[in-house]
């Protein structure tokens, strides 16, 4: 649509920075902290899966949002997950790609 758009107008797409919001487990948990309720290894699958399935899209940036209290335990893992997707943003062809 926003390509179309652009076409429209005559605007390159290309310099558009398309972004989004992805959360990390519940959406509710950025908003109200709940330390009782633990992420899974399901949550960090389910980002990276709307990751790649955004990127596959055209994504150029994902705003990502962490569930309340914020645990730097939570941004390790969550790293650790990207990588392991090739999702680092590198000049590499993503894993999902091959």
């Amino acid at each position: 649509m926003l390509a179309a758009r652009c076409a429209d107008i005559g605007r390159d797409f290309s310099e558009i920075t398309t972004s989004a919001h992805l959360f990390l487990g519940d959406p509710m948990l950025t908003r109200t902290p709940n330390p009782d309720v633990a992420l899974t290894d399901g949550d960090y699958d389910k980002f990276i899966t709307d990751a790649i399935a955004f990127g596959e899209k055209g994504l150029d940036l994902a705003i990502v949002y962490l569930p309340l209290p914020l645990d730097p335990a939570v941004v390790v893992k969550l790293a650790e997950a990207i990588t392991r997707a090739n999702l680092t943003g590198k000049d590499s062809e993503p894993e999902h790609a091959k």
